[in-house]
């Protein structure tokens, strides 16, 4: 039986919130808490991979709404954006 974890919450509410902003968008935990070897107090890596650039309005968009969720469970989330080119090259 599998049981969502405090960490797979954290990972659905990004995805949800970067998918509000960029419906089309793909989401994705790397680093050391995707790999599963992160210490308690790692911060979360997620890359939004997109087909088009992003403009700084949906980036800025996308930071605000994670930003809620990082002051209200006391987490720091690093974001990285890339288009689906740069992502498979």
């Amino acid at each position: 039986m599998w049981v969502a974890t405090p960490e797979d919450f954290v990972t659905s509410q990004v995805k949800a919130k970067g998918l509000k902003v960029v419906p089309s968008a793909k989401v994705i935990l790397f680093g050391s808490r995707a790999q599963g070897d992160s210490s308690k107090y790692a911060d979360r890596d997620f890359m939004v991979v997109t087909y088009q650039k992003l403009t700084d309005v949906e980036q800025k968009a996308i930071f605000h709404a994670i930003f809620e969720l990082e002051s209200a469970r006391s987490i720091e989330i690093q974001l990285i954006y890339k288009t689906r080119d740069e992502f498979e090259a």
